[in-house]
């Protein structure tokens, strides 16, 4: 195990590491903007890396070590537009994304972009740097435009409390949100100011089949909480990887090739290909 601090530098390190002791796989990054810089180090040294949560669609399609056991985030993204548009009836957008997450949130505005307008809406985008922009100031300006829906395309923290500035400020849009701000810390954080916030998301922290409530009571009682996405997915990860590795007897030599055969694996929530 180790920590890569949730910083780009800090997955190349973590990774290096894990290569340099000859490790039959990777389990890893969270963000895409970690997987991403990460990536040309996993495919120079040839070491597989299985990410439970790095939905950016840069990575879709490309013939390389890395593997993930969700969509990317051109589904998501255009779901999330289509359910705004149709099921919300909202002909305005205004999408604001973290730059700190580059690799997701400006892929994640393009996809989002794109199916709004071919829908017939009117979207427009607002970037930030998380740690450095003044957010206050940033949802302030948007009570001169007044859009009909705002997406946070950002941490759960800065969601949470763009949205508390947002209510401070008198902005009246609906919010939604992205997958990213799916953790314990949204509520945490925002109260009841995060009420009616939806999103476009693979993760339901209700779901009712067999295996997802069984994870759920094993996952109280080891950790005394309940899991959120990060812990269903990276779980998931693993037993994607264990399947594999069965089918090369354990070897590193031949895991691109079992991994690309999965088909139908039953997961926790539905089935990963």
């Amino acid at each position: 195990i180790r920590d890569d601090k949730g910083l780009p530098e800090g997955a190349r390190l973590a990774d290096g590491e894990l290569i340099a002791e000859q490790v039959v796989a990777i389990i890893g990054h969270i963000t895409s903007e970690q997987t991403a810089a990460a990536l040309e180090q996993i495919n120079r040294s040839e070491v597989v890396l299985l990410s439970p949560t790095s939905s950016s669609s840069m990575f879709t399609g490309m013939a390389d070590y890395l593997f993930r056991v969700m969509p990317g985030n051109d589904r998501m993204a255009a779901s999330l537009a289509h359910h705004i548009y149709t099921t919300r009836d909202l002909r305005q957008a205004l999408v604001i994304y973290d730059l700190a997450n580059r690799s997701f949130s400006e892929t994640w505005w393009q996809h989002f972009q794109q199916e709004f307008q071919a829908l017939g809406g009117d979207c427009t985008g607002m970037s930030f740097t998380s740690g450095e922009t003044d957010l206050k100031q940033l949802v302030a300006s948007l009570s001169d435009s007044q859009p009909e829906a705002v997406v946070l395309i950002a941490s759960a923290v800065d969601t949470a409390v763009m949205m508390q500035y947002a209510q401070q400020a008198g902005v009246e849009a609906q919010f939604f949100a992205s997958s990213w701000a799916q953790t314990t810390e949204l509520l945490e954080k925002g109260g009841q100011v995060v009420n009616g916030l939806e999103m476009s998301t693979t993760y339901d922290p209700n779901a009712a089949s067999a295996a997802f409530t069984q994870f759920k009571q094993d996952y109280q009682a080891r950790y005394g909480s309940a899991p959120a996405l990060g812990a269903s997915h990276a779980y998931e990860a693993v037993l994607v990887l264990a399947a594999a590795l069965e089918a090369t007897g354990g070897k590193a030599e031949g895991l691109p090739e079992a991994l690309q055969a999965i088909e139908d694996f039953p997961g926790l929530q539905g089935e990963i290909t």
